[in-house]
């Protein structure tokens, strides 16, 4: 990243989603964060299976509030991108380890 960035080379939209799914991978959550809110800011869109992919890897992590921030901000911006699966596998998850919040904004959502 160090050597494209010194010659000027920069990263395509798959490229910005490689380089996060190989962070999540490493399990470098916080990186992965900071660059998903990096592709944010620089208005590159976001492929929903990334959101996706980035929420379970958050849940299997225990990170059960940065899940549901994620979840929220998806919310908030195109819910019609949420799979039913996901929400499934979220109530699971958040019932699971009695996580309350999820459930209710759920259920105010009348998404479930």
């Amino acid at each position: 990243m160090q050597e494209m960035k010194e010659r000027w080379f920069g990263l395509s939209p798959e490229g910005w989603h490689n380089l996060v799914i190989g962070l999540l991978r490493d399990r470098q959550y916080e990186v992965a964060m900071d660059k998903l809110e990096q592709m944010r800011s620089d208005q590159i869109q976001i492929q929903p299976w990334l959101y996706d992919i980035f929420t379970y890897q958050l849940c299997e992590a225990g990170e059960l509030d940065e899940a549901f921030q994620m979840l929220s901000y998806r919310f908030e911006h195109g819910r019609q991108n949420i799979s039913p699966s996901l929400w499934f596998y979220l109530l699971d998850k958040f019932t699971s380890e009695y996580h309350v919040r999820l459930r209710v904004s759920c259920h105010l959502a009348d998404n479930c």
